[in-house]
């Protein structure tokens, strides 16, 4: 063969298998660096380092969650040389072992401490063997002595070497089994623990994926790519405390999240945002159904509610759209790779958080707890009592929410100069909106409630109607060295029928606010400020009148 055709086999080789030598294949190790977690999934941030050669790549990173949605998969890239990415897929690699670290872990310690309490059984059971031997020999040893008494053989030395033998040996093996039953025990606590850990994020995966992206750099150099994707298995939720330093007048609120995740990845040293945004993988407007009608037959022509539900459903679908990553500031000399551009998060529809220093959160689906935010209120400082449900007043705090971002639900632990007092819930609060916090029972201020004697009657008959009389007095002292203002509500029943009417008597304490106090019909309002050491009586007296030959009911 000459020599040209020889060069001519080699260069229609190499043109041959040109794709795969220029396209280099390499496998990168990453760490995860951001995660920002909504009310329901995570957002999970890992950012890759390499050296890239000139021209073609693909980028390989393995040992992701299989739970991860293709769908969200982003990769944004930057070098100081001129890159362009490819498309970015996953494909699932099926393992023989469980794709989740911490899973796979604790089911490796749990067969460990399986096996140590089986050994410590085992244990048990030889040393009980052993136990039934030494038994066996204390019940066979007072027949040999009487044998050496009749023979006048016996050796007092040697008999009791024998005694003390054989109770020593007794006692260790009790004294044996003993601690390998408290081993067991300890044991089981451990195991116990482990399994219900295992339960609260068992999965059972054994696979994971691979997501890979093509990427073309002008020259060789240093790349840093971030490639996100979403997770099932995380979540967040807003817990409070209301501190109120009474006589400073001020409550601080204090904002914390829980935060739970048992997507199998650990977050360790990570930057944590908390948005209230609630991402869907497939977000769509809601559609109305055709809403058709028809005749049924005399049998079935009764309405049927169930029918009509799934329409009800359909009506209250709610909106929802991807949050988009906070973009990262570029270091100098860098671009951005071509088909990426900049997306910026608003604060108009959703509010994020971004959690101080870096954060750590294991997958263990336990809690971890992160300050949000704190600040402190002036607050006016009142009490409300409803004698009629308990004779008790209650101290509570009016204030108002300056925040940006609205407060979602969430439970409040109350504390009072320092003393925890109770738990409460925290409605939805807007910025600017004004709220009351309750701080339990205050004892200073005495409440007494009863029946006035004087005015209440069984009922009477009165122009062909019956006429019933109730009245009450209620009598509010305050022992605070302050003056404190002091609402009493009670309430009149509501006729449902127009020839049941109700009145107040001229001999009752006028209300501040009747019939409509916080939209409650009925309900009745005495507000005053009582000065230190106040005292000062409410005098509640109504009456009911409807037909003599009807009877009245729920009074």
């Amino acid at each position: 063969m000459s020599a040209f055709s020889v060069l001519a086999k080699t260069l229609i080789t190499v043109l041959i298998l040109w794709p795969a030598i220029a396209a280099a294949t390499l496998e990168v190790d990453s760490r995860i660096s951001a995660v920002t977690l909504y009310p329901d999934r995570a957002q999970v941030t890992r950012t890759l380092s390499v050296e890239l050669p000139a021209g073609d790549s693909r980028i390989v990173v393995s040992g992701l969650p299989a739970t991860l949605a293709d769908n969200a998969l982003r990769v944004a890239g930057h070098g100081k040389v001129a890159l362009t990415l490819g498309p970015v897929q996953s494909r699932r690699v099926f393992l023989g072992a469980l794709a989740q670290q911490e899973e796979q872990r604790l089911q490796n310690e749990l067969t460990a401490l399986e096996d140590k309490k089986r050994a410590a059984g085992d244990r048990i059971k030889a040393l009980r063997q052993q136990l039934a031997f030494i038994e066996a020999l204390g019940k066979t040893a007072p027949a040999t002595i009487s044998e050496d008494l009749r023979r006048n053989q016996l050796e007092p030395a040697r008999w009791k070497a024998a005694w003390t033998q054989i109770g020593t040996g007794a006692s260790d093996s009790y004294r044996r089994i003993q601690e390998e039953e408290i081993q067991i025990r300890d044991l089981l606590k451990k195991i116990t623990k482990i399994k219900n850990t295992l339960q609260g994020i068992h999965t059972g995966q054994r696979q994971s994926k691979q997501v890979q992206f093509d990427v073309h750099a002008d020259q060789a150099g240093p790349a840093r790519f971030e490639l996100s994707y979403q997770l099932p298995g995380a979540s967040w939720t807003p817990v409070y405390e209301a501190r109120l330093d009474a006589a400073g007048g001020a409550v601080t609120l204090i904002q914390r999240a829980a935060v739970r995740q048992r997507t199998g990845e650990d977050w360790i040293d990570v930057t944590l945002r908390l948005s209230t945004a609630r991402p869907a993988f497939q977000a769509s407007l809601p559609e109305l159904p055709p809403w058709t009608i028809d005749l049924r037959p005399p049998a079935a022509a009764l309405f049927d509610s169930e029918q009509t539900m799934p329409r009800s459903r359909a009506l209250m679908q709610q909106l929802a759209s991807p949050m988009a990553e906070r973009p990262r500031a570029k270091m100098k000399d860098e671009r951005d790779a071509a088909p990426e551009s900049a997306q910026i998060a608003g604060a108009e529809f959703a509010t994020e958080y971004l959690i101080p220093g870096r954060a750590t959160v294991p997958a263990d689906n336990e809690p971890h707890y992160f300050t949000v935010h704190q600040e402190p209120l002036a607050a006016t400082l009142a009490a409300l009592s409803i004698p009629k449900l308990d004779p008790a007043a209650y101290l509570y705090a009016e204030l108002r929410y300056p925040g940006a971002a609205p407060l979602l639900p969430g439970p409040v632990s109350v504390f009072r100069d320092n003393v925890f007092v109770g738990n409460a819930r925290l409605p939805l609060i807007r910025p600017g909106e004004r709220v009351k916090l309750s701080f339990g029972k205050d004892d200073k201020l005495k409440v007494r409630y009863h029946i006035d004697a004087a005015v209440s009657s069984p009922g009477g008959i009165f122009n062909r109607n019956k006429k019933l009389e109730r009245g009450y007095r209620i009598t509010i002292t305050n022992h605070h060295q302050r003056a404190m203002d002091i609402t009493v509500l009670d309430q009149l029943p509501v006729p449902q029928d127009k020839r049941i009417t109700v009145k107040l008597d001229e001999k009752n304490t006028s209300p501040v606010s009747q019939y409509d106090v916080d939209g409650k019909q009925g309900v009745l309002a005495w507000r005053k400020n009582y000065l230190a050491g106040e005292k000062n009586e409410i005098r509640f007296v109504y009456s009911v009148a409807y037909p003599a030959e009807l009877a009245l009911q729920g009074l």
